[in-house]
């Protein structure tokens, strides 16, 4: 009996270590780590829902905050412990902008072209520019002040350039959210833009007191945005459908080299996703409902698509 008991014994400390590495492994497909936006944005909320789904299958997605869509870019290529982010498609348009600009464009700007690669497209944010009723048109702005969203947020970016492409010279004030609208309200601005998905909470609460969807209707037609429409009673004070144009969010990451094991991890991730698109949509944001990950951007003005894609 005492040999059996020993065996037993011996038999459970072989195997008991294993066992317990193996539970102190929760992610066993790795880290990954994802730059948001404000923790009040869509951005954040979609990162929420990939984090969520990302751990259901073995993957631990850490989730950083971030002034917004330029500000991500930069982490893509300067932060090498970045592996994926929210951009604009438009991003570079505006730089290839800035360098049309430049006498002598170097390469600080234009790495952030070919170092940042397309993982999924996402859904369309639109703009929306709550303007006083004095002004009626997009080139009414001409020398008005304009809350143009916070430096390096994907607002400034494409307000900048719009406002560029269509030759309007705006006074920008570089202030977002909560901060504009007051601002409005004061009369300190004459218009906030922002770009996003809507509604957009803050303008479900807009004071009426005089303010307008203004009509976005671009005379330089730039293929990387769209003409969209605000549907009428997306707000409670909004009467009447609003055309302006959208742009496309994208799920963005570094140009990895394909055998290295951040690129297969995302790999992993990729096929994930691919799978799950439908738990997205029932589980997730709202905005997954517009998502689809085989659209195919024809504008020949977009980031290259990423290696590190399942299928590629």
């Amino acid at each position: 009996m005492r040999v059996w008991c020993g065996f037993f014994l011996l038999l459970l400390a072989m195997t008991a270590e294993p066992f317990a590495a193996r539970a102190e492994v929760p992610f066993p497909n790795g880290q990954l780590v994802l730059v948001a936006g404000d923790a009040n944005g869509v951005y954040h909320q979609f990162s929420d829902d990939l984090k969520r789904l990302g751990q259901m299958y073995g993957f631990d997605i850490i989730v950083k905050p971030s002034a917004g869509s330029l500000d991500n870019l930069m982490s893509i290529v300067n932060d090498d412990e970045v592996n994926m982010a929210f951009v604009q498609a438009d991003i570079p348009s505006w730089i290839a902008g800035r360098l049309r600009q430049s006498d002598r464009p170097g390469n600080n700007m234009r790495k952030f072209l070919v170092k940042v690669r397309t993982y999924y497209p996402l859904y369309d944010e639109m703009v929306q520019i709550v303007a006083r009723q004095g002004i009626r048109s997009l080139t009414e702005l001409r020398g008005h002040k304009v809350a143009t969203g916070a430096q390096k947020s994907g607002a400034f970016l494409t307000m900048g350039n719009i406002f560029q492409q269509e030759n309007i010279q705006v006074e920008s004030i570089p202030v977002s959210g909560a901060e504009a609208l007051a601002k409005l309200y004061a009369g300190e601005v004459d218009a906030v833009a922002m770009v996003s998905g809507y509604p957009v909470v803050l303008l479900q609460s807009l004071e009426n007191k005089g303010y307008h969807l203004l009509p976005v209707v671009l005379t330089h037609a730039d293929p990387v945005y769209m003409p969209a429409e605000i549907p009428v009673n997306t707000y409670v004070w909004q009467k009447e459908a609003v055309q302006t144009v959208s742009v496309k969010v994208l799920l963005a990451t570094y140009d990895y080299v394909q055998d290295m094991p951040v690129c297969q991890r995302l790999i992993k991730f990729s096929d994930v996703l691919k799978k799950n698109l439908l738990w997205l949509r029932t589980n997730g944001h709202a905005q997954w409902q517009k998502v689809d990950f085989e659209y195919v951007d024809n504008s020949g003005k977009n980031f290259l698509r990423s290696h590190c894609l399942s299928g590629y």
